[in-house]
């Protein structure tokens, strides 16, 4: 959907909302990456439920979920268009809470 004013969503929207780590942790990264990425024991040690951790790999993440997107693994369903859009967005803007 359309951005405005920091936030992403339209009629047909999923996601709604100020793009910030609720939303994200809740709407992308809750359905699409804490099943496998989260304790007690996170793939590649990485437990991507925690602000901290998400931060000082969202250079990998982007690059993974977003650009190459084979994460997450099959049969495991991809990020949606806009699930990727929301992800950006927020990366870009600093990852704010």
């Amino acid at each position: 959907g359309a951005t405005r004013n920091g936030e992403i969503g339209n009629a047909n929207s999923n996601l709604r909302g100020r793009v910030g780590w609720e939303m994200i942790r809740n709407e992308v990264l809750a359905k699409k990456c804490l099943d496998c990425h989260s304790l007690p024991r996170p793939d590649k040690n990485l437990d991507l439920s925690s602000l901290d951790t998400v931060r000082q790999n969202s250079g990998k993440i982007f690059e993974r979920a977003v650009i190459v997107q084979d994460m997450p693994l099959a049969p495991f369903d991809r990020l949606s268009l806009e699930e990727k859009q929301a992800l950006a967005q927020w990366i870009a803007a600093g990852m704010p809470e």
